[in-house]
């Protein structure tokens, strides 16, 4: 199961899924805030961290077949 390229934002973590008694198939996942991106860290002597998400964010869910993510 994927989540539609059109529904993606930004990133996403710790898929989770689920079949529930009826046999429907759903993915859990959170998706971080757009407003969550870090900036790039520089310190001397020290490798630059890039631009990147915070993990966590947004719950969201969607079943298999479906059209759009809840």
């Amino acid at each position: 199961m994927q989540v539609p390229a059109a529904k993606r934002q930004t990133a996403m973590w710790a898929p989770v899924l689920h079949r529930d008694g009826a046999g429907q198939m759903w993915l859990f996942y959170a998706e971080s805030h757009p407003r969550c991106l870090r900036n790039e860290i520089r310190s001397k002597g020290a490798e630059t961290i890039p631009k990147r998400f915070s993990v966590g964010g947004n719950i969201k869910a969607m079943y298999q077949g479906a059209a759009e993510a809840i």
